[in-house]
């Protein structure tokens, strides 16, 4: 018999599962030294109607510079309201993407000292009223290197009571000679 209630759930259940892809993350570059820039780019190629929900996860080994960007597939109905870049809990937000020239574009270069491998997040959201896919990527590179100035030497200034003590001295020893060819 036909259940319109078990078809209406089936056909529920497929969207949401095309709905809950998380963007794949691509590796180009997987050199993680200091010194090395890494690039990766993302994708999701089908975003159905509704809303844009997912998380792109990458990892670092070194402190880095990030600028990372996204682009629609398709110009009409798709939107991003969040581009933000957050910690490993998803939870921190650590920076917030710049909307101001058309496509989001997200700049961090608070990494800092990173010992081990740590994980990263980037969430991509927004409105979607029709079918399409978009793109991005992820531009990792090395902090240059700090360079310190050594402290300017320091110049000891005698007190006052040193230049007393040194004219003191002076004129004990003036006297000393004095009374000496006398």
């Amino acid at each position: 018999m036909f259940q319109p209630k078990a078809l209406l759930l089936l056909l529920a259940l497929s969207l949401t599962s095309f709905a809950s892809n998380a963007a794949e993350l691509v590796a180009m570059d997987d050199l993680n030294t200091a010194d090395d820039a890494e690039s990766y780019t993302f994708q999701n190629p089908y975003v159905p109607f509704g809303v844009i929900n997912d998380w792109v996860s990458f990892s670092i080994t070194a402190p880095r510079i990030l600028t990372a960007g996204i682009d629609s597939g398709s110009t009409i109905g798709m939107q991003f309201s969040e581009f933000d870049l957050y910690a490993a809990d998803r939870i921190t937000l650590l920076a917030s993407a710049n909307f101001e020239m058309g496509s989001p574009i997200l700049k961090y270069a608070g990494f800092g000292n990173v010992a081990t491998t740590t994980e990263y997040f980037i969430k991509v959201s927004g409105p979607r009223d029709a079918l399409g896919n978009y793109s991005g990527y992820i531009n990792l590179v090395g902090l240059p290197p700090v360079i310190t100035t050594p402290d300017p030497i320091a110049i000891a200034v005698p007190e006052p009571e040193t230049y007393a003590m040194l004219l003191a001295g002076l004129g004990l020893m003036g006297f000393v000679a004095s009374r000496r060819k006398s």
